[in-house]
């Protein structure tokens, strides 16, 4: 499952750009105020850098970022870190992106943020190896959960997605849930004591838009 990298979001940057995503990230202030604070002006300088002129990223009600007209966008921020992505919408629908340090994830917290099958593999890995997969399963709903916040449908718990990591990418099954597994998927990377997930919807996805 797991492919190491040195630089899990240097590596993001590169592949986001493939799939029409810029994804910059940088060293932001540790404590969690000011950390939103930097990430959030990360992203204005960004949408500048692309001709959007704007002074401040605006909250939906659920507290996700509002971005610019014709933009998808999502930030994150962990110990210290922070990394901003935005495509424009011909490319992508909406898009997700999170980075967690391994070290964050307690063994309690397995049963909180994993399915039963995901919590039987965890199980059969090494110590090493365990935390690394749950921890990146983790980070993966975490930017489902942001791909989804902009779209009018219902989000899915923890316990009502699972996630497959075919080939360093990222794809789900909804067992419990009413979305289809087409409409999302993504990458994961591992390194320097980090995970980073990028998570997409394509332009014709989420069934319930229509309905």
């Amino acid at each position: 499952m797991i492919s190491p990298c040195n630089n899990p979001l240097a590596d993001l940057v590169t592949d986001g750009a493939r799939l029409g995503i810029c994804v910059e990230y940088g060293r932001i202030p540790l404590d969690y105020h000011n950390a939103s604070r930097a990430v959030r002006a990360m992203a204005i300088q960004i949408l500048r850098r692309h001709q959007i002129v704007v002074n401040e990223i605006a909250r939906l009600p659920s507290g996700a970022p509002l971005w610019p007209e014709g933009w998808a966008g999502s930030i994150t921020h962990s110990m210290g870190v922070g990394a901003v992505a935005i495509a424009k919408k011909n490319a992508v629908k909406t898009v997700g992106i999170d980075v967690e340090h391994i070290s964050r994830m307690h063994d309690d917290a397995w049963p909180h943020v994993l399915t039963k099958r995901e919590l039987l593999q965890a199980q059969m890995l090494s110590v090493v190896k365990a935390k690394e997969y749950v921890v990146t399963c983790f980070s993966a709903k975490e930017a489902l959960f942001k791909a989804i916040s902009p779209l009018n449908v219902d989000p899915p718990g923890f316990h009502e997605v699972e996630v497959h990591f075919p080939m360093n990418q990222i794809h789900f099954t909804f067992p419990f849930h009413d979305i289809l597994v087409e409409d999302f998927s993504g990458l994961f990377r591992i390194g320097e004591g980090m995970v980073a997930c990028l998570v997409l919807s394509r332009p014709s996805a989420i069934n319930n838009q229509t309905n």
